[in-house]
């Protein structure tokens, strides 16, 4: 037994292989456990989060395989061939080819930190999938069944060809071995691993493409062993994507699966190896297919979700306990998944990762089955608008160090971690029918629901699964669950902070509803948890349908429901807990639209009643405190039905027709609660560009009237449009703070309304940008050292906008804003005014050259473009800042405008100030680490202008493409990328931040599980911890010093020589030592070692004063002198202008432009250098530590090229040759 178990933390084995291709891989860790009662409410956060950390060289399909051998590598092997159009085969002869769509096996390699290509086996040259793999007790991987086909195109109906040969992965030898073929083709099949090494193969489907339309299941079993296949006893009931796992004492539990008619399975059967036969075991209480089985630290088995009869996702979870022989049902999953995969974690836990659904939007999910609870809690989710999966997509977890677990799907590597429970995501991002409850602190409450099924069709199954969102930090947490799942709730929060919440319909699993379903529940902020409300309870045994909740002032809740074909009202005191129940003499009314004035009166509207239901009620309002009834006129207009009351704070009540079809415009129309009069309102416009058709409605706090794209203020005669509402599906609601938001459970979560702006401004908690059209973001430090990044967001559900984020390095925090009024796609830059306002030029969708001023005070932007030059090209522009903050906007070399602030204008450089040296942007920017090094990227490289070394360190993995990329350097060395994520290839969120030195960036826990799409060969030299080229600490500080090494001998030289010159002086004197120095030497040497003091002190107070501080030039010429061959004076063109540069031998440059029509000779000063192949300029007049680098593509006598940040040449033709002294040649 001990040896099994040591065993099973070595062996990751392949249980089975589902339907939709999922591959589950388990281990066996952790000890035994008990499950407590499922029903036991359970307060505790999202237990974990996902994040992308890898990608695969070529993309994988359906039905791939992924395995973990025992040193840590990866082996994944196979894919589903890309189906072609037909008429794309005939076409194309290029088509036909076998090997288009092959992909090979490979091989992650940690070590190395890349993958390894390995050839295809001889047994299947093409794309293999639907087959097992299984690691081997002697390390190498046997590959079983599956599919083994060409390309084809989309209408070719010809069946798979049949595959039965196995293949056999050495590693050890890195070559493919011979192996026999199965006796039967098979897929949708298991693979277990057996305790003496043997694979056992059962059951699966012969081929789903046979000219019958049938599937055909198979009850065969078949044996690997020692190299050979044997034929074992059928199965007593033939199935297919069944589930088949190794129990502790050797034998192996099938359960479930499909038959020949695709119905699910509930039968069971056990594997005896030592007797060699099948045995029945007691059936399943939920038939299913495509499910998960999970052996438990206790040697239980835990069977989870699936297809069921009803041809649905299942979330029913049992469990299987060989000592019983019985099946007992345990807590459901949260809510049902697809291709979902699970794993027994070290501690006991079970993770289970899949595909969840809000609405046609696939997304992996996560959930944690706890085995001190017996409870399921989420576990994190990718944002469905984030995730660019299928629903096809496979997973298959591996376990790693600390519970952490990769995910592998179809065309990226995700890792689950456990979390502090407080996540940036919603636990539930795909349901509906939820109530959202605004809480006395600010925050807002998120209970119940349903889930949301393919399609958008609403599950069967309720949630109790309560979160809370606070708007402060952009983050949710999940506090206590309801002690029972409610969908379509009614809540109110207390004025002492507690919650109530009831239903109409309340659930409980399998639809059975116990005597408990006619209590409301509340919720106790100080611990967290729900409890029966017993004191507020429906005792009737007929139908009931709870109406309306409402808050009177008092603090006293009123409850209004029907009963049979008569209101009810129910008067909840939260103080003393007592109930007082009230008839309502209230006519009954189907569809009434009802609302609650705080002063205790009802008003019931619309509905139909009589025996037809073909009675139109007047109006009615009931007083709850009297228990008269006063009949009401119509109102001014008549309702269709869909009126949705608004009970505002005054106690009017507003109505709005819902119902009106078209565009045309909606009535509104006021009660008013004094006077009981009507009256009419302006109407709500409803068009495609106000947008919403049934919109929402709140009354903000200065009285006006906001939905989604509207306005009305106090006494307005119409409605202003706002910018266009963010999300379809969110709740409205303003808070404590005034703040107006629009929550909701799909990402980006939260949007908040900008009164001042009159627009939604997106708030999230972490950085998001989306790309739809392909400008880089915007990335700019500002003068509190926080970074501004801007770009364009373009969600479904989300119009496109360019917004502006914010991220406080110090906090990690993120705060929004806002939107800027234009739309850019094209090249956009940013630059910080003195005042802190942000300058940000580019180019809009409509090929124009726009401006606009950020206003950090109120998060707000302003056009300044009324005076920017036109230009047709507007493509080709610089936005810099000269070293007095003003911003320059450069077309070319010659034409130059400055932002001029308090005028608010641009003006032409030559008209603002004469001889104003031109800023000229040479190539892609470097930025200076604090410890003197020059790093640009990505690609990220590293240049040491002491030692003339450059160091290409190994990226950390920023989830950017390089080519979408911005960059700055931090004070404190922090390097800050910006882009936009790039799905399968990228490893993070689109924005990256790690500390860098000369030494290459500073290393954390887990970048060795990154794993990049990139070669093992290519990434060979490049290593996590790039230290092969980094100097050691003497040579650093050889470095440090050179620069001032005349000072350095100026200080210590006269302590060297004072004891010589005092003997010099005495031997002079008769060499006797008590005789008096003499006078002149004393104040000499005193006034030298004064100076000296002086000096050093003069060091240390005035560190970056031009004489202690060595220039620009001394630094870069630290190492070596300039080269010869470039010293002289040169001619270019660029951007249509022509200049004149002169490079000297101090490493100083100067340009002059030739004939720029200005009439005026600015001069653009530096320092220039030579490291390897590359020119690197730093500008005297640029602020801040910036340098320019420049790859030298072609150098000859006289002239050479260097290559521009856009790609274009830039020609340098010699014009005059400089002598000089101390070149280098």
């Amino acid at each position: 037994m001990m040896n099994m178990r040591r065993m099973s933390l070595l062996q990751i084995l392949f249980a089975t292989v589902l339907g939709s291709g999922v591959v589950v891989l388990q281990t066996n860790a952790g000890a035994g456990g008990t499950v407590t009662d499922a029903s036991a409410p359970v307060e505790a956060g999202v237990a974990g989060a996902l994040r992308t950390i890898g990608a695969y060289p070529q993309e994988r399909g359906v039905g791939h395989t992924v395995t973990a051998l025992p040193d840590g590598r990866v082996f994944v092997y196979g894919h589903r061939p890309v189906a072609t159009p037909i008429d794309a085969v005939i076409l194309d002869p290029k088509l036909r080819n076998a090997e288009l769509n092959s992909v090979t096996p490979v091989m992650w390699d940690p070590k190395l930190h890349g993958w390894k290509a390995i050839e295809n086996p001889p047994e299947c040259q093409f794309s293999a999938y639907l087959h097992t793999a299984t690691a081997l007790a002697d390390g190498r991987v046997l590959i079983g069944g599956g599919l083994c086909d060409i390309p084809r195109s989309r209408d070719d109906t010809r069946p798979h060809v049949p595959h039965t040969a196995l293949s056999l992965w050495n590693d050890a030898a890195q070559k493919w071995e011979s192996a026999p073929e199965l006796f039967q083709a098979r897929i949708y099949h298991t693979a277990t691993l057996l305790t003496d090494g043997g694979v056992l193969f059962v059951g699966g489907e012969s081929d789903t493409r046979a000219s019958d339309k049938t599937e055909p299941v198979l009850d065969s079993v078949e044996l690997f062993r020692d190299g050979k296949i044997s034929q074992l006893p059928h199965l007593h009931s033939a199935r297919a994507k069944h589930t088949a796992v190794r129990m502790a004492d050797g034998t192996v539990l099938v359960a479930g699966g499909i038959v020949m008619d695709g119905r699910a399975l509930a039968a069971v059967e056990i594997w005896d190896p030592a007797k060699q036969a099948w045995r029945d075991a007691p059936p399943l209480k939920t038939p299913r297919y495509g499910h998960t089985a999970a052996l438990l630290s206790d040697g239980r088995v835990m069977i989870s979700g699936g297809i069921s009869q009803e041809n649905m996702p299942t979330a029913s979870v049992e469990i299987f306990d060989p000592k019983t022989n019985q099946w007992s049902d345990s807590a459901p999953l949260l809510t049902p998944l697809q291709r979902h995969a699970s794993i027994v974690l070290g501690n006991g836990d079970v993770l289970i990762v899949g595909i969840g659904i809000d609405r046609d939007h696939p997304f992996p999910q996560a959930m944690l089955w706890e085995k001190s609870t017996g409870q399921w809690r989420p576990a994190g989710e990718f944002s469905p608008y984030r995730y660019k999966g299928s629903q096809s997509y496979a997973l298959a977890p591996i376990p790693l160090k600390n519970d952490a677990v990769l995910v592998f799907d179809s065309a990226s590597i995700m890792q689950w971690a456990p979390s502090s429970g407080v996540t940036g995501h919603s636990a539930y991002g795909g349901r509906d029918g939820y109530a959202s409850i605004l809480l006395n602190d600010g925050r807002i409450m998120l209970a119940g629901g349903n889930t949301l099924m393919p399609g958008g069709r609403i599950g069967a199954l309720p949630l109790d699964w309560v979160e809370i969102y606070d708007p402060a930090t952009g983050r949710f947490s999940v506090t206590g669950r309801l002690t029972q799942p409610r969908e379509a709730l009614s809540a109110i929060v207390l004025n002492d902070g507690r919650a109530v919440v009831a239903s109409n319909w309340p659930h409980a699993p399998y639809n059975v509803r116990p005597a408990s379903h006619r209590f409301a529940e509340i919720w106790d902020p100080r611990t967290g948890q729900w409890s029966a409300l017993n004191t507020i309870h429906f005792d009737t045994p007929d139908w009931l349908s709870l109406e309306k909740i409402g808050k009177l002032n008092d603090g006293r809740l009123l409850f209004i429901f029907s009963v049979e074909f008569n209101y009810r009202a129910l008067i909840w005191d939260p103080r003393t807990e007592t109930t007082e129940a009230k008839q309502v003499s209230a006519t009954h009314r189907i569809g009434a639209h009802i609302a609650i004035i705080p002063d205790g009166r009802v008003l019931f509207e619309g509905g139909r009643s009589g025996r037809n239901m073909d009675e139109t009620r007047l109006p009615e309002v009931w007083d709850s405190r009297t228990g008269k009834v006063e009949a009401l006129p119509y109102p001014p207009k008549w309702f269709y039905g869909g009126v949705e009351p608004l009970t505002l704070k005054s106690g009017n009540v507003l109505l709005i027709d819902r119902s009106s079809s078209g565009n045309d415009p909606k009535p509104v129309v006021l009660w008013d609660a004094l006077n009981g009069a009507w009256r009419l309102l302006p109407p709500l416009p409803v068009s495609e560009e106000t947008g919403i058709r049934k919109p929402q409605m709140i009354e903000l706090s200065d009285g006006s009237l906001l939905t989604e794209t509207l306005r009305l203020q106090p006494g307005a005669s119409s409605w202003s449009a706002v910018q266009r509402f963010p999300q379809a599906q969110a709740t409205l609601m303003q808070l404590p703070s005034g703040q107006v938001i629009a929550l909701s459970l799909s990402s980006p979560h939260a949007a908040y309304f900008n009164q001042h702006a009159g627009q939604w401004q997106i708030q999230t908690p972490a950085y998001y940008l989306r790309r739809k059209e392909k400008p880089r973001p915007v990335l700019l430090e500002l003068a509190d050292g926080r970074v501004m990044v801007s770009g364009n967001i373009d969600t479904e559900g989300w119009p496109r906008e360019t917004t502006t984020q914010i991220w406080d390095p110090k906090s990690g925090a993120w705060t929004s804003t806002g939107k800027l009024a234009n739309i850019y796609t094209g090249v956009s830059e940013a630059v910080r005014l003195p005042s802190g306002q942000v300058v940000f030029v580019g180019t809009d969708r409509g090929g124009n050259l726009r401006c606009e001023i950020g206003h950090p005070a109120d998060n707000t932007w302003s056009d300044c473009g009324a005076s920017m030059p036109v230009k047709n090209s507007p493509a080709q522009f610089t936005l810099t800042s000269l070293q007095d903050g003003r911003a320059v906007l450069m077309f070319g070399q010659s034409e130059v405008y400055a932002y001029r602030e308090q005028a608010a204008q641009w003006l032409p450089l030559r008209e603002d100030i004469t001889r104003e040296p031109n800023v000229i942007a040479m190539s892609s920017h470097a930025f200076r680490l604090p410890d003197g090094c020059l790093i640009s990227g990505p690609p990220f490289r590293i240049s040491n202008s002491t030692t003339g070394k450059e160091l290409y360190p190994a990226s950390p993995v920023t989830g950017i493409k390089d080519s979408d990329a911005r960059m700055i350097v931090l004070a404190d060395g922090t390097v800050v990328v910006a882009g936009y994520p790039e799905g399968a290839d990228g490893m993070g969120e689109g924005f990256f931040h790690r500390k860098a030195s000369c030494a290459g960036f500073e290393t954390q826990d887990g970048d060795e599980r990154y794993m990049p799409a990139i070669s093992a060969a290519a990434s060979s030299s490049m290593p996590i911890a790039a230290i092969a080229t980094t100097d050691s600490w003497w040579q650093r500080y050889v470095a440090i010093i050179a620069p001032y090494k005349w000072l350095l001998l100026a200080v210590l030289m006269p302590f060297v020589l004072y004891r010589p010159l005092r003997k010099l002086v005495l031997h002079f004197n008769g060499g006797d030592p008590t005789l008096t120095m003499p006078r002149n030497f004393v104040i000499g040497m005193r006034t030298l070692f004064y100076g000296i003091a002086v000096l050093i002190a003069l060091a240390l107070l005035l560190p970056r004063t031009s004489f202690f501080r060595p220039s620009e030039a001394s630094r870069t010429n630290a190492a070596t002198a300039s080269p010869c061959r470039f010293i002289g004076v040169w001619t270019s063109t660029r951007s249509g202008a022509q200049y004149q540069i002169t490079l000297t031998d101090d490493g100083r440059y100067a340009t002059d432009p030739i004939a720029d029509g200005s009439g005026s000779a600015r001069i653009h000063t530096g320092t220039w250098e030579i490291q390897g192949d590359k020119m690197i300029w730093h500008h005297d007049l640029v602020k801040g530590e910036v340098a320019d680098i420049n790859p030298i593509r072609q150098e000859s006598d006289g002239a050479f090229t260097l290559i521009e940040e856009n790609g274009e040449s830039s020609r340098f033709m010699r014009q005059k040759k400089i002598d000089s002294a101390t070149c280098s040649q």
